[in-house]
């Protein structure tokens, strides 16, 4: 969402129409202070889900963690999931549609005509398979795991994982650099992964904007080649 953030900031910089792109109701559609003020409170409660989380305080009879400790995550993921489907006008209610309905698409992109928006947030879900393969993780840990004892005993999703790993040939082909972890290796790739969609970002909107200007598709009028001075001056 930063990396977004400083996308819209560079886009209305150099006049790139991306509201009108996008397809965003006038009036509606939102800054960078406002994605900035998201994507902050959002690392906020992460932060503060983490640092709670991080309570290892075991019940030496039960040999149990504390149950309100080890739903933390899974709350926060829920509240995020409630906000985003909250029917009331609050929270950028507008924005928040707009998103639902271009993933409704993503999914069903068979079904339904796939515009910019669309293919556009595609494009940032494909950069997010290492976020999106943690999801494996919340299943086999909340659903059929035992979360009081930090064990889960869902064996790995094979499938699952051979389609997302053909997304990232680091993972396919296992290397490793002697003086990092394998998950810290993995989290640097991803992190460049993100900065390299949002370099895409900004030139993939420029050059649409180009586009619309060089074929005047971002006019509700195109100007005629005729010069109504020059008849005039011709008429007297």
């Amino acid at each position: 969402m930063i990396i977004y953030a400083a996308n819209i900031f560079f886009w209305r910089r150099y006049r790139v129409n991306y509201s009108f792109i996008f397809g965003f109701k006038q009036g509606t559609e939102l800054g960078y202070r406002e994605i900035l003020l998201l994507s902050f409170g959002l690392a906020v409660l992460a932060l503060a889900s983490v640092l709670l989380n991080l309570d290892m305080e075991m019940d030496p009879n039960t040999k149990d963690y504390g149950t309100y400790t080890e739903l933390l995550p899974l709350n926060l993921v829920f509240l995020v999931l409630i906000i985003l489907f909250c029917p009331f006008n609050i929270m950028y209610r507008s924005s928040r549609f707009f998103f639902l309905t271009c993933l409704f698409h993503c999914i069903l992109a068979p079904l339904y005509k796939v515009t910019l928006p669309d293919f556009f947030l595609a494009d940032q879900l494909t950069s997010q398979v290492q976020a999106l393969r943690s999801f494996e993780f919340y299943i086999c840990y909340y659903g059929w795991g035992d979360f009081k004892h930090r064990h889960h005993t869902c064996g790995r999703s094979d499938v699952l994982n051979v389609l997302l790993r053909f997304a990232w040939m680091q993972t396919v082909l296992g290397f490793q650099v002697s003086f990092l972890h394998k998950n810290s290796l993995i989290a640097i790739v991803a992190s460049l992964e993100i900065i390299r969609r949002g370099i895409w970002n900004f030139f993939r909107l420029e050059n649409e904007h180009l586009n619309n200007v060089g074929k005047y598709r971002a006019f509700k009028s195109v100007p005629l080649p005729f010069n109504y001075d020059e008849d005039e001056d011709k008429d007297e």
